[in-house]
């Protein structure tokens, strides 16, 4: 069994943040252990508000002294995760929901692929539509080069040798995603797994550090999946 943990990041929109902890509510994450990264919003309360949020969800809330932002947050998130022994984690955050079977592909997937060296990442968020939802409802793919920042996990070995030496913590490379995009996968010849339906969707329209209104449709899942199935996972044969 893989030990897996989820850890998270936000800064000050508790509306979003409650929306989000009640879908992984429903996923199943009360089987995780979880810890949620919260940034002061100036002298804003929202902070505060988070973390009673993460009380009530039962998340350990960590209040950063200091507004790391969206490069070094997540790192911190990540680093505290495979600091206290966890062999994958996932990375949340504060306006994306999740499926009610992404818990289950993210124990699913830690497994399925942890010993598969071209996979970097396990990814949630497809923007490709299909007519129908129909029997691929549980498939996903592996895409070499591929990477989306909403809702993602890796495993430690990934983490150290290649993920954390790169981490771009000041823009460097555009910010990490970027550098995940243009330097790690083709260093590497590595790529992601994703389900061919969307198991998240980005839901924070408003206050973003890198979504505003205007773009906020363009940054959504055209079909997300929210519902659970009672078919296996597998990857798809045609890869």
């Amino acid at each position: 069994m893989t030990d897996i943990v989820i850890v998270g990041t936000s800064h000050g929109r508790p509306n979003y943040l409650q929306e989000t902890f009640r879908s992984w509510q429903k996923a199943g994450w009360d089987r995780l252990d979880r810890t949620w990264f919260i940034d002061p919003n100036g002298r804003s309360p929202m902070a505060h508000i988070e973390e009673k949020l993460c009380l009530e969800f039962g998340v350990v809330p960590v209040l950063n002294d200091r507004t790391l932002g969206p490069l070094v947050n997540p790192y911190r998130a990540l680093s505290h995760g495979f600091m206290h022994g966890a062999e994958f984690v996932i990375l949340g955050e504060e306006d994306s929901t999740v499926a009610e079977d992404a818990v289950e592909y993210f124990e699913w997937a830690a497994v399925e692929f942890k010993f598969d060296s071209r996979v970097m990442f396990v990814t949630t968020f497809n923007k490709h539509r299909y007519d129908k939802v129909d029997d691929r409802l549980r498939q996903v793919e592996y895409r070499q080069g591929y990477f989306s920042p909403t809702i993602w996990g890796t495993w430690v070995d990934r983490w150290r040798r290649h993920i954390e030496p790169t981490w771009d913590h000041d823009y460097s490379n555009r910010g990490w995603d970027w550098n995940f995009h243009e330097n790690v996968l083709p260093s590497t010849g590595c790529g992601s797994v994703v389900p061919l339906y969307s198991r998240s969707d980005h839901i924070g329209k408003f206050g973003g550090a890198h979504c505003t209104p205007a773009m906020f449709e363009t940054l959504r899942a055209p079909q997300p999946i929210y519902e659970q199935s009672i078919d296996p996972w597998t990857l798809t044969e045609d890869d």
